[in-house]
């Protein structure tokens, strides 16, 4: 993963997590992110309600802009952006069902491995996982 670039976030930014990313050019037309948390260990089976008590400091996010997946990760006062991967590289991905929040895996070119359990735009998990198998 190659680190872009630092973003400060204010507490109000949180509330409209979609509006902060276009303002800070991390989406495009398609509007596909979604936010969540950290499930690599699977065993809880549940990283939002591991997480209650943190707030949103451990607040990941995965946006996709121009064929390029950005992941976001919460450090003091905002985001370290970065470069996880193109849409045009060979990607394995895995969703996991949970009765309220789905889970996606990723593994890119290098090996690195992303899992997140996704809150916000829980939506979109899917439509990233199309957007992966349809390259």
């Amino acid at each position: 993963m190659k680190k872009v670039r630092d973003l400060e976030v204010r507490k109000e930014d949180y509330n409209d997590l979609e509006t902060y990313l276009q303002n800070h050019d991390l989406l495009d037309h398609k509007k596909c992110w979604f936010a969540g948390f950290d499930d690599k260990t699977r065993g809880q089976r549940n990283a939002i309600a591991a997480n209650l008590l943190s707030g949103n400091k451990k607040l990941d996010i995965v946006t996709v802009k121009e064929n390029i997946i950005y992941l976001l990760r919460h450090i003091k006062n905002g985001f370290a952006v970065y470069e996880y991967a193109s849409l045009e590289t060979k990607l394995k991905v895995k969703v996991y069902r949970n009765f309220m929040y789905p889970s996606i895996e990723i593994f890119n070119e290098a090996d690195e491995w992303l899992q997140i359990q996704a809150k916000y735009n829980k939506d979109k998990v899917h439509e990233l996982k199309k957007l992966i198998k349809s390259k």
